[in-house]
């Protein structure tokens, strides 16, 4: 597995944990946010496969992959 990124250790990040609001909805300037948007923007561009789906296990839908995305869309635009 290549190294997806390196995210920088905020005070904020750990403050958006506490208070249930993600870093990057709350705060998506912040490096942090920005590292962890791009990881999750590669980790979603990699093709899902079989392979480490346990025997008898669903698929996720196409649609759970999006869901994050349009999450973080939808609190850019101030409707959450």
């Amino acid at each position: 597995m290549p190294l997806l990124g390196q995210i920088p250790l905020e005070v904020l990040l750990r403050e958006g944990g506490d208070s249930g609001v993600p870093l990057v909805l709350g705060r998506p300037e912040t490096p942090a946010a920005v590292a962890l948007t791009g990881i999750a923007g590669r980790l979603a561009s990699v093709p899902r496969g079989l392979k480490g789906i346990a025997a008898g296990a669903a698929a996720p839908a196409d649609s759970a992959a999006r869901i994050p995305a349009q999450a973080l869309r939808q609190a850019r635009r101030g409707n959450s």
